[in-house]
């Protein structure tokens, strides 16, 4: 086939692309399909699709801290499609009476919905990191305490004091210590070298 030949049937081709795709785009919006997650679709219905700044309605719709990105696939003849990626939440936080989730790498965010299966961290949200690596071998521990020196929780008749890392070899060393102790108290894990088990006192309401 010479080179005028398919010079032409390209020339054919984007023609008709032209008369039945460009017009689509001045089609007001009929119908949006927004996936695993909500928006308010009567915002922009009938909107001219072309009009649609993807970049402004990535915006509006990112305003839902829950949210993690969006995509934004225009279609012609008026159909968009808005594809929601949402956060994964492992614990929730309550700051100011306002229920808040804390991703794994400790971005909190504004949320309505909580999951019973998450943790609850209470106290000092600058430590919330310290809160999820403890959160990782803990169980059975539904809140942990995030104190000045280091998250607090309850373990059976105990309170632990769990200073900074190194939590699954301390969990190791306070396993041992509530087999040998029936008392309640407080095992302090603080101190680098040094363990206090201090009984039948109480630092958490």
């Amino acid at each position: 086939m010479s080179v005028k030949k398919i010079m032409k049937i390209i020339i054919i081709l984007f023609f008709f692309s032209f008369i039945l795709f460009i017009p689509g785009f001045f089609i007001p919006i009929k119908k949006v399909y927004v996936f695993g997650g909500f928006f308010e679709s009567k915002k922009i219905m009938n909107k001219k699709i072309y009009a649609i700044n993807s970049s402004e309605l990535k915006k509006e719709i990112m305003k839902d801290e829950s949210i993690k990105e969006t995509k934004i696939i225009k279609f012609p003849y008026g159909i968009l499609f808005i594809i929601i990626k949402k956060r994964e939440p492992v614990a929730y936080y309550i700051e100011n009476g306002i229920l808040k989730c804390v991703e794994k790498n400790g971005f909190i965010f504004k949320t309505d919905e909580k999951n019973k299966r998450m943790k609850f961290l209470k106290g000092n949200k600058e430590r919330i990191v310290e809160g999820i690596e403890l959160m990782k071998i803990l169980k059975n521990v539904d809140t942990i305490y995030l104190g000045r020196d280091g998250p607090i929780t309850k373990l059976g008749n105990f309170e632990i004091l769990w200073g900074y890392n190194g939590y699954r070899e301390k969990l190791k060393i306070i396993e041992k210590i509530m087999k040998k102790f029936d008392e309640s108290g407080i095992i302090d894990m603080r101190f680098k070298n040094n363990i206090f088990f201090i009984k039948e006192e109480k630092w958490l309401n």
